[in-house]
């Protein structure tokens, strides 16, 4: 099986407990197989730009390089 769980926290006032919050939900993806979990956390709206989650294997890999 596989899965997907998500975050929109609105609440600034429960910002402080985002990771308590929100390691449950990796907790129980665990039990889903044995696809990896990651979290993409984004801060400010990106009006007139799009946002991208990017990984590459290499932990060396010169993200810089990008011109995006």
């Amino acid at each position: 099986m596989c899965g997907i769980v998500g975050l929109f926290l609105k609440n600034d006032e429960l910002k402080p407990r985002l990771g308590s919050i929100f390691a449950p939900m990796l907790v129980e993806m665990s039990e889903r197989g044995p696809d990896s979990a990651g979290v993409a956390v984004y801060r400010d709206d990106a009006e007139g730009m799009s946002k991208i989650t990017a990984s590459h294997p290499d932990p060396g890999f010169g993200w810089d390089s990008l011109c995006l």
